[in-house]
């Protein structure tokens, strides 16, 4: 694989917004080939590495998200979703 073609991705293994928890997140933006055949959107994709940072739970998304649909989609309670949404949105700037 070309070191054109290959995702960027970074670490937030300490982000902590106040609600007593710690997430072991990765994220980062995944370069339009991953998706042959569908619109030329970008895509944003969060981990959270949320068992001891050797698995966890995924979402891709190429737009602006709301707690709900994070919540429904990886399987979190509310304020886990609400702290990913924002995390998401921020990160993305998507509105």
């Amino acid at each position: 694989m070309s070191k054109n073609s290959m995702m960027q991705m970074e670490r937030a293994n300490s982000h902590e917004p106040g609600n007593m928890t710690r997430y072991d997140l990765i994220y980062g933006m995944l370069p339009y080939h991953c998706f042959p055949g569908e619109p030329d959107n970008e895509r944003f994709m969060l981990t959270w590495m949320k068992y001891g940072g050797s698995g966890g739970v995924s979402i891709i998304v190429s737009q602006w998200v709301h707690p709900t649909y994070v919540a429904e989609k990886m399987g979190v309670g509310p304020e886990d979703a609400r702290v990913l949404a924002e995390f998401i949105n921020e990160r993305t700037g998507w509105k």
